[in-house]
């Protein structure tokens, strides 16, 4: 049996973030690549849930 917890210790650290002209172009590059991923994603997701009718699928009826 383990033991519980009795104390837990929370630390932080804080960054610096200073990027130079390109560094900043690449990230905001890579970003808006992210977001158009996403929103792709989600509309696919969205197309799906609406077209089954709002059905979830991790919750199917049993077979009969």
């Amino acid at each position: 049996m383990t033991k519980p917890m009795t104390h837990l210790v929370k630390r932080g650290y804080e960054y610096t973030f200073d990027p130079d002209e390109q560094q900043l172009r690449n990230l905001e590059e890579t970003l808006e690549a992210v977001r158009a991923v996403y929103n792709w994603s989600l509309s696919v997701f969205q197309r799906e849930w609406r077209a089954k009718g709002r059905r979830s699928r991790t919750r199917r009826s049993p077979p009969a």
